[in-house]
């Protein structure tokens, strides 16, 4: 660029990007489609931070040097100087508000201009050198951290300032912050540090990221793309842009259980979700919408292991001291049955096709086959060293069975003939991915803490962990693999590619963890704490903050994964201002999955002339589950068209909806009739 940039900002209305040059006290004005310069704009002295209007195409310049911010006018250039007390660093704009935010390092404040920055109204005090700020649309708030100190502020809308919040990722001083409004998350680097710390907007609590393996990253800056939930991290040190998953894993809440929970199961099917409690010998049932408990059921002795059977509705728990498996019936969630078997029961996996349950005895080195109704003792065949966890491919009919004491892996086939052993170092625990055919096996030696991937009887891959992994979790919705650390973290890693996405504070070491992929949300039981933390994989399915409206209730457009009532409930009495002529999927041919199509819609405006409206574009996918929700903001006229792009993610009968109304508030008022067409995408 021919100077030293000091601040960004882009414009996604009118796709324009401007940087500001504080050595030549210019604002430069670059095209974002061809990177040519379109203006050059003369400003006051050391221009810093920059942001933008969307709306009205309004600039703001931070002016360093003689304390003032200057107001451009996107169209026509001209320009006005709101006077500070103090210099300006970096700026936010909420376009939910129509309020400026200016942090003053030097002063150790945040100013407040409303109203398009006409007027000043009392600054916000913060501590020591208030450097970067970023703003929520939606919520109002606004996020300042302070490079000299390892916390942040949140100020919300009538000036009133958040606790100091701090956690471990902002170790290092806070170096820059972003807002994604969809999911409500502030994400900040921190220098010389290799996590983003992701902070939820609602408690404030703070989530480590991994975004770089590598030690001595200095991270300067980070961007969020508020449609598809990918960050941006800018590292000064490796002159390196790394793109980051933002759909981000967090703790929800945390559940009271009985005494020492220690095995956890879900029924997908039921959306239930059983915790063995080792101590009181109870497992409690917990409703996975609601996370409040259904009931509790008493057993004779402690259970220390749980599986389920979702296609005949069936949990079972295996008990050790007497040694007992345990059939549970899932619509009452009564205690049908109790098997008297072995001594020492560790572990059980059920062959989710044929119902087979498989359980080992870690005393007498046992492999329990028992049928799905747990009447009788199938077989009890002898194990060559002690077992420790036991996992199913009920795809291929495979058993696995890892041995700690013995540092290795037996497969075996359904009837309980071994196929091979492998050596491994020190395996805890099986999980099986019936996606890839891969079962995943954690280690939990920390001279080489991984996770094994085994293929039918090969040792395919190994992923490399930071610590030793205590249990596993697949998500098969998702293709993540959860692992369990000993110092209270869980990683969350992709299957597709084995690479870190998270990593979880959860405070304790979980016991077992399960996964639902209907709800993706994975449980893991904390027996120190008697509780089970529920980790939400939160799925993006709503986006489009693409101008200055009032988004408080677009938020509740989704609601349980299924559209709210405020999406149609006023689709039959419309002011038919606008007609919908027609939808199309830009494509000749039919979509397919993975593709990335655009909705077009064709839009005739009966009032012959420009007003601001906003499209609810929504998808609804085979199932009834809402996948997308895209809120585009226009001011057409006649015969205007838009477009919203979709990525069909599995086959079958999609149905796009579509409405118009004149903003997302409180109180809308419907535009047109609603339209909808039906699509069919193919594998």
């Amino acid at each position: 660029m021919g100077f030293i940039p000091g601040g960004l900002a882009v414009n996604s209305n009118t796709n324009t990007v401007y940087v500001t040059d504080p050595l030549g006290n210019e604002l430069v004005i670059f095209d974002g489609s061809t990177g040519h310069v379109l203006a050059d704009i003369a400003v006051k002295s050391r221009p810093h931070g920059v942001a933008v209007d969307p709306a009205t195409n309004r600039i703001f310049v931070a002016n360093v040097g003689n304390r003032s911010i200057s107001v451009i006018d996107g169209f026509t250039k001209q320009s006005y100087r709101v006077a500070l007390d103090a210099d300006p660093r970096d700026l936010a704009f909420d376009e939910g508000t129509k309020t400026l935010y200016v942090t003053s390092p030097a002063a150790n404040k945040v100013f407040v201009l409303p109203n398009n920055a006409v007027y000043l109204i009392p600054s916000v005090a913060v501590g020591t050198f208030p450097d970067a700020i970023a703003a929520n649309p939606i919520t109002g708030k606004v996020y300042v951290v302070h490079r000299l100190e390892n916390f942040f502020y949140a100020i919300d809308g009538d000036r009133n300032l958040s606790p100091k919040v701090t956690g471990e990722c902002l170790r290092g001083g806070p170096k820059d912050v972003t807002v994604d409004p969809v999911t409500n998350r502030v994400y900040m680097v921190s220098s010389y540090s290799r996590y983003i710390c992701a902070v939820d907007g609602v408690t404030h609590t703070a989530t480590e990221f991994l975004f770089s393996k590598e030690a001595g990253t200095g991270p300067f800056a980070i961007a969020v793309n508020v449609k598809t939930g990918v960050l941006y991290v800018a590292d000064e040190s490796r002159d390196t842009v790394f793109i980051v998953d933002g759909n981000a894993h967090v703790v929800s809440t945390r559940l009271a259980v009985g005494a020492n929970p220690v095995a956890v199961t879900v029924n997908p099917a039921t959306n239930k979700v059983y915790v063995a409690n080792k101590a009181d010998n109870t497992i409690h049932v917990i409703n996975g919408t609601t996370n409040g408990r259904i009931s509790s059921i008493s057993l004779d002795s402690s259970p220390v292991a749980l599986a389920v059977f979702p296609a005949a509705n069936r949990i079972y728990a295996v008990t050790t001291g007497v040694g007992s498996l345990t059939l549970i019936e899932g619509e009452s969630d009564t205690v049908v049955r109790r098997l008297e078997i072995g001594s020492d029961l560790v572990d059980l996996a059920v062959n989710q096709i044929t119902g087979q349950v498989y359980a080992i005895d870690r005393a007498d080195s046992t492999l329990f086959i028992v049928p799905s109704d747990a009447s009788q003792t199938l077989a009890a065949l002898p194990l060559s060293a002690a077992p420790t966890a036991i996992g199913v491919d009920s795809a291929r009919h495979l058993v696995y069975i890892a041995s700690e004491t013995a540092n290795n892996l037996t497969v075996m086939s359904e009837d309980g003939a071994v196929l091979s052993s492998m050596s491994l170092s020190s395996p805890t625990d099986i999980a099986v991915d019936y996606a890839t055919y891969s079962a995943y096996v954690g280690s939990r030696l920390n001279t080489k803490p991984s996770v094994n991937v085994i293929d039918e009887s090969r040792l395919k891959d190994t992923i490399s962990l930071g610590r030793g992994a205590t249990d596993l979790a697949i998500n098969p919705s998702s293709g993540m693999l959860y692992s369990a650390h000993s110092n209270g973290f869980v990683s969350v890693t992709s299957l597709a590619d084995g690479e870190l996405r998270a990593r979880i504070q959860i405070g304790a070491t979980a016991a077992d963890m399960a996964a639902n992929p209907t709800s993706n949300k994975v449980y893991a039981v904390l027996p120190n704490s008697n509780s089970v933390a529920i980790i939400e994989e939160r799925v993006r399915q709503f986006r489009g903050i693409q101008e200055s409206l009032n988004l408080q209730d677009a938020r509740q457009v989704l609601q349980n994964g299924k559209p709210a009532d405020s999406l149609s409930r006023l689709e039959g009495h419309p002011e038919r201002r606008f007609e919908i002529r027609s939808i199309n999927i830009g494509t000749t041919g039919q979509p397919a999955v993975g593709q990335e199509y655009n909705i077009e819609i064709s839009v005739k405006d009966n009032a012959g002339s420009s007003v601001a409206h906003v499209y609810i574009v929504q998808v609804v996918g085979p199932e009834g589950d809402t996948v997308l929700v895209d809120l585009i903001s226009a001011n057409t006229a006649a015969y205007g068209a838009i477009l919203s792009s979709w990525v069909p993610q599995m086959p079958g009968s999609y149905t796009v909806k579509v409405l118009i109304w004149d903003t997302v508030t409180r109180t809308p008022t419907p535009l047109s009739l609603g339209a909808e067409m039906q699509v069919q995408v193919a594998t």
